[in-house]
C-alpha cells in the first residue's frame, strides 16, 4: 500500500483562514441570494443550486453563475460549455442526482444549500493542503477532509465556513483577489440583458454595485 502524501498542518491552514476570514459568509450569502432569485423567478431553489454546482467545474465564478441563469431560463448552455458539463446536466435531468461521484460538485451543492458540514475540495484547497487535486480520492481524500475538519474545529468555525476562509486566503497568497459569488449582482445584469445572454462572446456588465439578499 502506497504511503499517504504529507499535507499541510493545522497551523498553516489557520494562517490561510486568517487571511480569508472576511469570506466566512461566502456560502451563506450564496444560499440567501439563491432563495431571493428563485423566489423572484419562481424557480426551484434546489434545482437552481444543482445547476450552479454542476456547471461550476473549471470555470470562473461569473461564468458559472451566467451559465446557470441561461440554463434555468432556456434549458440551453453557452455554445462553448464543456461537453462533460452538458452530459452531467443531462444526467441530472434524468436522475435528479447531482454528480454523486464528483466530490467537488456534490460538496458544493450541499454547501450552498445550507449544509455547514460540507467541505469543497477544489484546486485552491488542494494548493492549501499541498496535494494534487487529482489525488482527492479514497484514503487521501479522507485524510484531507479529516485535516480540514480538525482545523475548522480548532479555529472555531463550521467546516463549510472554514473552508471558505482557507479558499479565499489561498487565492490571496498568490496575489489574486478571491471572487464574490455575485449571484444577486449578476441576476440584475441578466435582467438588464433582457433575461438572455448572447450565445458566445463577451458579456458586458450593464449594472453596477454588489449586494446580497437580506
Amino acid at each position: 500500500m502506497k504511503p499517504l502524501p504529507k499535507i499541510s498542518g493545522i497551523n498553516t491552514l489557520c494562517r490561510l483562514a486568517d487571511s480569508g476570514r472576511d469570506f466566512v459568509d461566502w456560502y451563506e450569502f450564496a444560499r440567501r441570494d439563491i432563495e431571493y432569485v428563485c423566489g423572484s423567478e419562481i424557480w426551484c431553489p434546489r434545482r437552481f443550486s444543482a445547476v450552479l454546482s454542476i456547471t461550476s467545474p473549471r470555470v470562473a465564478v461569473a461564468r458559472n453563475v451566467r451559465t446557470a441563469f441561461r440554463y434555468m431560463s432556456s434549458g440551453r448552455c453557452f455554445a462553448n460549455t464543456m461537453s462533460g458539463t452538458v452530459e452531467s446536466l443531462a444526467r441530472f435531468e434524468l436522475t435528479g442526482q447531482v454528480s454523486p461521484t464528483a466530490q467537488k460538485v456534490s460538496a458544493f451543492f450541499l454547501a450552498i444549500t445550507g449544509d455547514s458540514e460540507s467541505i469543497v475540495l477544489d484546486v485552491w484547497i488542494a494548493k492549501a493542503l499541498r496535494v494534487s487535486q487529482a489525488k482527492f480520492k479514497n484514503r487521501t481524500l479522507a485524510k484531507c477532509v479529516d485535516r480540514m475538519r480538525a482545523a475548522a474545529e480548532f479555529y472555531g468555525l463550521t467546516p463549510r465556513d472554514y473552508q471558505a476562509c482557507v479558499w479565499a486566503g489561498t487565492i490571496r497568497s498568490v496575489g489574486r483577489n478571491p471572487p464574490q459569488f455575485g449571484i444577486l449582482a449578476e441576476y440584475k445584469n441578466w435582467i438588464a440583458h433582457g433575461r438572455d445572454y448572447p450565445e458566445s462572446g463577451s458579456i458586458p456588465v450593464l449594472t453596477e454595485g454588489v449586494c446580497h439578499a437580506s
